[in-house]
């Protein structure tokens, strides 16, 4: 009876979320700028040229950027044919993240803290904001969730495969993927050694089978439209130069792309790429002491502040960096005054909220780590899974770009499954300080999250 009641709560609760970002979708729409301008640019592109992404005329790109999603948006868009099917798609995407940490969460530490996980996704707002950018987070979240939802259910040659694809998938969006998958094969043959189960090398190779289905298909298309074998983004060299060259500070700075002429003489994305890639290791071979410097800066723009997409939600004029620098200007220069006051009042309702919420989940997600390391040996297989792929996601983002508020976005967002629990002992010991509970049968089991 319970379970019934909570997971009914938990309908409501998803029911009237997908209701505010279906009236948020419609009703709230923003102009697109840098990524989701491009993605939307490359599909319609596409569209006109009656083919797939990448085309002939890719070869003439900057880069070829996140593939999969590009021909997801071509797909949406020859359907429903108008930009704001694509904000219902983010919508879409979001409901199904929200699903999923949901009922991950109550795979591996009950219907409590599957509850909690709900109302922190909820709550968190940049989930809300994307829902009007045409961004990569929401879809890129979804794939690794629904990939971590086959690969830790009961093993089966379905399941492994399923697992296999949807990471493919995600591959097909971002490179970042690959940490997780390597995490998947270092378990399965950690559990073939420890347990000598000689299904474990048929399900190596049925994972193997699922991501080849969709890696060799996208590959070839690749190969025939422009004669390269790509099948996820190779945006890497132009992130690793901005912090491998004269000017770079370890954050954004696409100074180079605009004053380096040799680059400029350069007519595709390939003789751009080799370019960049040989610059920027050369630059990286004599300097690599001052490059491990910009580290500390990478660390603080990725984690310092999260303004990803609060900004979308006040119709995309401000936000919290734009703010930050304009109020160094003198009085008379400090635009952001001469906003209504009602506007200025509802920035600094979203930012103080999202700000304080971020840096409060930052601090359990901070202490959720630690907690892991003491019992890396007893920890459920989810907390092996997602804080592997949060540090070898990360350390690769920091090899080979700048630091962006962006690149924690879907760490942190899966990381609510290991948040979850802690909250709910937090919250339980706290109820015990102030009504006398005898029977420990209140609490799911969260062995491996212990407080003590």
């Amino acid at each position: 009876m319970k379970s019934v009641k909570e997971s009914s709560r938990f309908w409501w609760l998803f029911a009237a979320y997908g209701l505010i970002c279906l009236c948020i979708a419609i009703w709230g729409q923003v102009p697109w700028r840098s990524d989701s301008l491009n993605y939307y640019r490359f599909a319609q592109e596409s569209i006109a040229l009656h083919n797939w992404f990448p085309h002939t005329k890719s070869m003439h790109y900057d880069w070829i950027a996140t593939p999969l999603y590009i021909n997801i948006l071509i797909a949406t868009l020859k359907i429903f044919q108008t930009p704001t099917s694509l904000l219902i798609l983010a919508v879409g995407f979001n409901l199904v993240q929200l699903y999923l940490i949901h009922h991950l969460t109550e795979r591996f530490f009950g219907a409590k803290a599957a509850w909690i996980a709900a109302l922190v996704y909820v709550l968190y707002l940049n989930n809300l904001g994307l829902v009007l950018l045409n961004y990569t987070e929401l879809p890129f979240g979804c794939f690794v969730l629904l990939s971590l939802y086959f690969f830790t259910a009961q093993p089966s040659l379905a399941h492994f495969y399923l697992a296999g694809l949807t990471a493919g998938l995600a591959l097909g969006i971002r490179p970042t993927m690959a940490p997780l998958i390597g995490i998947y094969g270092a378990w399965i043959v950690f559990t073939f050694w420890k347990a000598h189960r000689y299904q474990w090398i048929t399900y190596t190779g049925i994972l193997a089978l699922g991501l080849a289905t969709y890696i060799v298909p996208a590959g070839l298309y690749s190969k025939h439209s422009i004669g390269f074998f790509i099948f996820t983004s190779n945006t890497g060299p132009a992130n690793m130069v901005m912090s491998a060259f004269e000017g770079a500070t370890g954050v954004y700075n696409d100074t180079i792309f605009k004053t380096d002429s040799v680059l400029l003489s350069k007519t595709t994305f390939s003789e751009k790429n080799a370019y960049l890639t040989k610059r920027s290791i050369e630059w990286i071979k004599s300097h690599p002491f001052r490059w491990l410097s910009f580290w500390p800066r990478k660390f603080t723009a990725t984690f310092t502040t999260d303004d990803i997409a609060i900004g979308q939600l006040l119709g995309g004029r401000w936000t919290l960096n734009q703010w930050m620098s304009d109020s160094k200007l003198p009085i008379e220069q400090q635009l952001f005054r001469q906003e209504p006051f009602s506007f200025r009042i509802a920035f600094y309702l979203f930012q103080g909220w999202q700000q304080l919420f971020y840096l409060f989940l930052l601090g359990i997600w901070g202490y959720q780590f630690y907690n892991f390391w003491k019992k890396r040996l007893t920890a459920p297989l989810i907390a092996l899974l997602l804080n592997g792929f949060t540090v070898l996601g990360l350390l690769l983002t920091f090899v080979g770009s700048v630091g962006m508020p962006r690149y924690k976005y879907t760490y942190l967002v899966v990381s609510i499954i290991l948040i979850a629990p802690i909250l709910q002992q937090l919250f339980s010991l706290e109820k015990q300080k102030k009504v006398s509970i005898n029977s420990a049968a209140e609490m799911d089991s969260v062995n491996s999250y212990s407080l003590k």
